[in-house]
């Protein structure tokens, strides 16, 4: 499924009770597959909000996730295996 080509897509950012929420346009609800009561995971950077489906499949082990940080933060892996 492929998305229409567009440059911006606008939403609203609201208030539910206690709660907010941001409202997704339709074709990106569709091509993200998204369903009511989904998990999503988010991040902010250089002024870009991106946001994915949570799934299944991105859960990871301890023994992966300190391979990602070592990758990440090669000087701080050299620290800790100092440490020990």
């Amino acid at each position: 499924m492929t998305i229409k080509q567009r440059e911006i897509y606008t939403s609203k950012y609201y208030r539910h009770g206690k709660s907010y929420g941001i409202i997704i346009p339709p074709d990106l609800r569709d091509v993200m597959g998204l369903q009511p009561g989904d998990q999503m995971a988010m991040n902010f950077q250089e002024g870009v909000l991106w946001v994915v489906r949570v799934t299944t499949e991105m859960i990871i082990d301890r023994k992966k996730m300190a391979t990602i940080f070592d990758k990440l933060y090669p000087d701080r892996s050299a620290a800790r295996v100092a440490n020990t």
